[in-house]
């Protein structure tokens, strides 16, 4: 969401952003683009967040606004339907998980989306999702991938300088979707030779939650068990993921389920080879510039690690280079900006 918010300002529009949990990871960015920043943790039900919603709106006036994800997306549909509000409403709901879909929760809060002028999916398999299990909205969907925002960096960063193949993971949380569980198994099952030829650093935060803190202690105990603590290499988040991205030598993404994923995206354009589970648009995204496997399978993770390490430096180095090429026809940005401004333009 920074990303649409950050560009819309460059284009001259004045722009907002509100949000109601206690990270600020991006607020400093945003602050710098010039986009106005209203944020309230202490809001922690859905009518305390609503009034807060209400409380911005008031203050910002807008004429368009854009909800990312379910409950804020359910929470600005209600709030414009009992205030009778006139400015337009787009929604992006950011998931493609069938059973997730059919929810009772989430069937509840489609009612309300029907007052969004559009719904915006950033794959095609999510809009396929809303194609299968809610038709009526088939006429207001449109696909929009997510910006790629990598600095400007060169691809010729050496392959295996030390001899071992350097992948990285970066992921918003350490948890089970992220499927860390079935990488440290898949590792398990390499002979210690291959497991010597590897390492896997995983970036992500430890969360909020002690749920989320108890699953990445579950992990790292289950990597020292297995012997594996230099091979699997944790890492709290960092504003300096891309330099560690452009260092490795691969960059992957286990997730058992996932919309477009950010991380592969960035790695294409920053000219690395990736890995990825067969989630959202897998098919798009590689096509001959990486290796592909099955999250819910360990040996199927295991045989995708055996081929990146036994994969010759020339073929990792192409498979960069048609990362990149891939990228540039897949997020030409000109495109999508003119997308976000034709879906967020009242009266459009």
């Amino acid at each position: 969401m920074h990303a649409v918010a950050s560009r819309m300002k460059r284009l001259g529009w004045d722009v907002a952003i509100a949000w109601y949990t206690e990270s600020d990871f991006y607020r400093a960015r945003l602050e710098e683009a010039g986009v106005l920043c209203f944020q309230d943790s202490k809001e922690n039900t859905l009518w305390k967040r609503l009034v807060f919603l209400r409380r911005v709106e008031r203050e910002f006036r807008p004429d368009s606004v854009l909800a990312f994800l379910p409950t804020p997306a359910f929470l600005c549909s209600l709030l414009k339907c009992l205030t009778f509000a006139s400015w337009r409403l787009v929604v992006s709901i950011r998931g493609n998980n069938e059973e997730r879909f059919t929810w009772t929760r989430n069937r509840f809060y489609r009612l309300f989306y029907s007052v969004a002028s559009c719904v915006i999916c950033n794959s095609h398999a999510e809009a396929n999702v809303w194609k299968r299990h809610a038709p009526g909205f088939a006429p207001k969907l449109r696909v929009i991938p997510n910006f790629v925002q990598v600095p400007q960096v060169t691809t010729a960063s050496s392959i295996r300088p030390d001899g071992k193949t350097h992948l990285l993971v970066a992921a918003n949380l350490i948890s089970n979707l992220k499927n860390p569980v079935n990488v440290v198994k898949a590792l398990a099952l390499l002979p210690p030779e291959e497991q010597r030829s590897i390492v896997i650093d995983w970036f992500g935060s430890r969360g909020q939650d002690d749920r989320v803190s108890d699953f990445c202690q579950s992990v790292e105990s289950m990597i020292r068990d297995a012997g594996l603590k230099e091979v699997f290499r944790t890492h709290d988040a960092t504003q300096e993921i891309y330099r560690e991205m452009q260092a490795a030598d691969i960059i992957g993404l286990f997730s058992t389920e996932e919309g477009l994923p950010n991380v592969i995206c960035e790695a294409m354009a920053l000219g690395k080879p990736v890995v990825m589970t067969k989630v959202s648009d897998w098919e798009n995204l590689v096509q001959g510039n990486g290796f592909v496997c099955a999250g819910t399978d360990a040996e199927s993770i295991r045989d995708a690690l055996r081929a990146i390490i036994h994969s010759e430096n020339t073929l990792l180095s192409e498979m960069g280079r048609k990362s990149r090429v891939l990228a540039e026809a897949l997020f030409e940005e000109s495109q999508m900006i003119s997308a976000w401004q034709a879906a967020l333009t009242p009266g459009a």
